[in-house]
């Protein structure tokens, strides 16, 4: 019986480190870069 999980975090299959989700992914932090975007304040 085909179903979609829905009492999972990861029933898009965005968590999975494989396909075109993760892929893409790395795409952008290799062209933009990562930040925190946040004050000192709040990251204490």
């Amino acid at each position: 019986m085909p179903a979609i999980n829905l009492g999972s975090y990861n029933y898009l299959g965005f968590a999975e480190n494989r396909g075109p989700c993760a892929e893409q992914a790395m795409s952008a932090i290799e062209a933009y870069g990562i930040a925190t975007c946040s004050t000192d304040q709040e990251l204490g």
